[in-house]
């Protein structure tokens, strides 16, 4: 009786909860990825033959090593590809909302700048009208200290005319 080599059952590796597994759903008639990739598997790689070595059409066909897991990696792309989807259209709706908010954040930029500009205009009017009051009030105290020398004077000259007059 020959020995047979030992079974060795492939077990894929255990996902951790992250992680999520999708397999593309097959059609009655076998999917064309499905028969091609599984129809790979040959004696060599497990010792044994449990999956036969045929094409689409039913043809064996020799493929020197198994890549049954193709099937899998198509749909590991195609579930990858829906994740990088759902990302971009995430970011993209965020980067809408943030465009958003740059808007009103500049619409209130804008609003500030105005309000300043006003400010300034205002404060260089209360600066001119300030500088104008001081203007007229140095004006109005030297008129007034003038004014005070005057009569002081008038007063010396009635007094002058009093003592002439008497």
């Amino acid at each position: 009786m020959e020995k047979q080599k030992p079974f060795k059952l492939f077990v894929p590796p255990r996902l951790s909860s992250s992680q999520v597994s999708a397999v593309k759903p097959q059609t009655l008639g076998g999917d064309y990825n499905f028969s091609k990739t599984s129809s790979k598997c040959t004696k060599d790689d497990f010792g044994f033959s449990f999956i036969p070595n045929l094409s689409k059409n039913g043809e064996n066909i020799d493929s020197g090593s198994c890549h049954y897991q193709e099937g899998l990696k198509d749909s590991d792309f195609e579930f990858e590809n829906e994740k990088v989807s759902l990302k971009l259209e995430e970011e993209s709706e965020e980067n809408k909302d943030l465009i958003k908010e740059n808007n009103a954040t500049r619409h209130l930029c804008d609003l500030f700048k105005e309000t300043c500009a006003r400010a300034t205009e205002k404060t260089k009017k209360y600066e001119y009208e300030r500088d104008e009051t001081r203007q007229l009030y140095v004006d109005l105290n030297s008129n007034m200290e003038k004014m005070v020398i005057a009569f002081e004077e008038l007063r010396v000259q009635a007094e002058n005319s009093r003592l002439e007059t008497h």
